[in-house]
Parts: C-alpha cells; structure tokens; sequence
C-alpha cells in the first residue's frame, strides 16, 4: 500500500540491539547456572580430592579435616567450612618442632590470579570465620600443650614470631616466585586473640583483625608483622591485666590500626586491685584514649612503643599509697612494672594532661597526706616508661593547678622527676 504524503513509515526496534539483549541475558543465565552446578556440584565430587592432595600437601605432619568445599568461579576462589586442621602425634615431635592446631568455622580464598610468565600467586582476600589456634613448642621439662610457660620466659619468642618462621619454612617449600595477599580478616576472633596473641591473657567480645597487602615472596628479614603494610583491629569490652599483677585495663572500644598510626579507646580505665599487697595502687579513667603517630609496626616488631603526642582530657586520677614493707611478696608500685615483661619501653615526646581530677591519699589512713585537685593541667616532655634509666627522668615543662586557670597565671617549672 502507498503511503500518503506526508505519513512517515512504522519504524520496529532494531533487530540488532534486540539480539544483543537476549544473547546477552541468554550469556548471564549460563554463567549463574554454571557458577551454581560448580559450587555445590565441587562438594560432592571434588571434596574427597581436595581433602586427599591438602593432606598430602602436610608430608604426614598434619591431618586436615572439613565438611564442606565448594568452588567459586565467579569469586575466583574456593571455601572450606568446618575445618580441623591437628598435628599427628605431637609427643612425638623433635626439640626443634613447633606445631599447630587450628579449629576454623570457615575459610574463603577469593581473587585468586597466578601469572605464568613470572609464577606469582596474588590472592586478593582470605577470610577466616572464628579461628582458635593453639601451639605446641618444642619439648621442654616445663612446657604446657599451648606453649604459654615457655613464651613466659626470659627471651623466649613470641607465638607471633614463631607463626612467622613457619610460614616462612613453608614458602620454601613451594615453587613460586612470588606470593602477594592483599587482605587477610578475621571475623569473630575473641578466641583466637585469648589463646594465641594474648597468652590467654587479654579478654574481648566482637574482635575483628584485618592485615593488608602480605608480601611472601621476599627473601630479606621482614621488617613489620608478617611482612605487610599494616594491620588493624577492634575489641568491644575489653579487658587485659598487667604484668604488676595488680592493675587492669579495660575499654568499651578498642581500635588500633598501624596504617593510621593510630589507637583510639572509648570510656578507658585503670584499676588495681587490692587483694595484693603493694606500695602503691594507680586509678586513671577517661571517656576517650586517643593516641596517634604512633609506628605501631615497630612496636609490634621491637616491643618498643614510640609516641609523639597523647592528649587526655579530663582523665581521673588516683594514686593511693600504702606502708607495706620491703617484704619479697610486696609490689614495688614502681611504673615500670606495668609494662614489665610486654613491652620494652614507652616513649612519649609530650604528655598533656588537660583539666584532670587528681587525687593521692594512704591506704591506711584516706585524710593523712591528702592531695586533691578538681582541675589540674600539665605537660610531661620526653615521658619515659623502660628500662634505661637516663630516660626515666621526666621534664615537666608547664603545670598549672587551682585556682590559677590561665597561662599568665600559671606556673612553669624546669625540674626534673624520677618514679
């Protein structure tokens, strides 16, 4: 039929696009239909294999168990739930073999990439679900199975240390030249900081570890933790004793990161506790500890904790001090003993302390030698925790107490103070 003057022809969709589109949702179906058949159809036919070559990986030291391993080809990866992972017969391990145990609820390998040409791995995430790892040390006479007396002692290695020399002997082992992680996260790991990080000492609810970009493949000594740029973490309600016996810490909120430089602790406190003697018991409470420029890597590595600047505003502060003798079961309530055992040092270039509450009396008497200040402000320059004791002395450049509140009225002192 001719088309009348004027009147523009019907013009359908383009058959084009139209192929595209359905070629296109026709490629998606298949991809998810293939990624569904893959990663339940691996449990059933590829677990056995899998659980056969990982064994075989140990060279008869460790016997791996799991009830689940499904593969991802669209996460480029693979998951393993419900996994053991024991040694065989650990009494009968040499005096130079450290060993593992490690219940994990589940592990995720995703982003894995191997380039052939340089024979890299790059794996672009590990997760594990709630870990609870234990270590066995080398034999000795006063050794417990976790290892905990030995790692007590006077320069024996930290399980962190040892972690590292193991993953270190078995990248010997593989023929790669290179390995990368770009994150490793540990969900749910209150176990795993109480048993193996924390000597069954520190205790937390909802605690997250989160360590970035791991470098396996070099050879040098490795200069952070794990050789990676950095790591952070959380802790809600902690608590953690001092090496003093005496006082504790606790927090609301912990979270520390090395790549921030930065610790920050929400309603912070120190308390002692009186059943054990001492010449002196300490009290600190704030609403917020905020440390930051601090290289926590460094700390990490040489114990050794080194901060610019730490700011307290309105702590509260107790000192309570006590008669007890010289006695052997006396702590010396020296400051020092706070830290004894677990860090070196703590070096802080300035320590303000901004309108505080501080309080000292006597244990046995509360009105005997009383000092109580409702707002007092000061600066410590080169505050010093540790073992060299030029260090120990402590410049306070400017104290300011009431009723003088401004800096014209207040008083700067140049004087030296030893703990």
């Amino acid at each position: 039929m001719a088309l009348q003057s004027g009147q523009k022809p019907h013009i359908t969709a383009h058959p084009l696009r139209k192929k595209v589109l359905r070629w296109s949702l026709v490629a998606v179906l298949s991809l998810l239909t293939l990624e569904f058949l893959v990663y339940f159809g691996s449990n059933v036919f590829l677990a056995g294999i899998a659980r056969e070559e990982i064994n075989k990986s140990t060279n008869g030291v460790y016997q791996v168990e799991f009830n689940r391993f499904n593969l991802s080809l669209l996460r480029r990866g693979f998951l393993l739930d419900g996994i053991v992972f024991k040694p065989i017969h650990p009494e009968n391990s040499t005096s130079e073999q450290v060993l593992f145990q490690m219940n994990v609820d589940q592990i995720r390998f995703t982003g894995l990439w191997f380039d052939f040409f340089e024979k890299t791995l790059t794996i672009s995430r590990i997760y594990f679900d709630n870990p609870n790892v234990e270590l066995y040390m080398p034999k000795s006479d006063d050794q417990s199975p976790s290892g905990s007396k030995s790692q007590e002692a006077e320069g024996q290695e930290s399980a962190i240390k040892i972690l590292e020399k193991e993953i270190k002997k078995s990248l010997a082992r593989v023929r790669l030249n290179g390995l990368f992680v770009n994150r490793i996260e540990i969900d749910h790991a209150n176990v795993f900081f109480f048993k193996f990080l924390s000597q069954s000492e520190l205790a937390a609810q909802n605690t997250t570890l989160v360590v970035r970009d791991l470098d396996w493949t070099t050879g040098e000594e490795w200069s952070t933790p794990f050789n990676a740029k950095g790591f952070e973490f959380t802790l809600d309600h902690a608590t953690f004793p001092l090496p003093d016996g005496i006082h504790t810490l606790s927090s609301e909120k912990v979270w520390i990161s090395s790549l921030d430089r930065t610790i920050d602790i929400r309603n912070f406190s120190m308390l002692p506790s009186f059943e054990k003697e001492s010449k002196a018991y300490y009290s600190l409470h704030l609403d917020r500890l905020r440390v930051g420029n601090s290289d926590l890597n460094k700390a990490f590595m040489t114990s050794e904790l080194e901060i610019d600047e730490l700011i307290m505003d309105q702590p509260e502060i107790k000192v309570v001090k006590s008669n007890f003798g010289s006695e052997e079961n006396v702590a010396s309530g020296d400051l020092n003993d706070l830290i004894k055992g677990k860090l070196k040092s703590i070096s802080i270039k300035e320590l303000s302390i901004n309108n505080a509450s501080f309080l000292k009396e006597e244990l046995e008497d509360s009105l005997r030698n009383r000092i109580q200040l409702d707002a007092l402000d000061f600066k410590m320059v080169g505050f010093y925790l540790g073992q060299e004791e030029e260090k120990e002395k402590i410049n306070f450049s400017t104290v300011r107490m009431p009723p003088w509140k401004s800096e014209e009225e207040s008083y700067t002192w140049e004087m030296e103070f030893m703990f």
